[in-house]
């Protein structure tokens, strides 16, 4: 599924497949595209969930603590390169944690 949405690009490729959780994640897509989303939205189901593992440090074998959330919320808050039309520190958390598991 990961080559279905990145067509030109090994690189994002390779990144979604050998990154934690892919099955789960690729799985997911496999749904999207059976109800029949684009593209552009599976590729921002793609990486909001890609950028979720990497905040998280998510593993199949253990639950997210609510504090390792909340942190992962913050940083998300105060990244250096906000999505357009967000003001990266000014952005609340619960904001974040909207855009984090959208």
């Amino acid at each position: 599924m990961f080559k279905v949405i990145y067509r030109c690009n090994r690189t994002t490729i390779e990144r979604h497949t050998n990154s934690p959780l892919a099955d789960p994640r690729r799985r997911y897509l496999e749904h999207l595209a059976a109800g029949g989303a684009s593209l552009s939205m599976m590729r921002s189901a793609a990486a909001l969930m890609y950028r979720a593992v990497q905040l998280l440090d998510l593993d199949a074998n253990r639950p997210v603590k609510r504090t390792e959330f909340e942190q992962a919320a913050k940083r998300w808050a105060g990244r250096a390169y906000p999505r357009a039309g967000e003001n990266g520190a000014n952005t609340s958390e619960g904001d974040s944690r909207h855009v984090v598991w959208r």
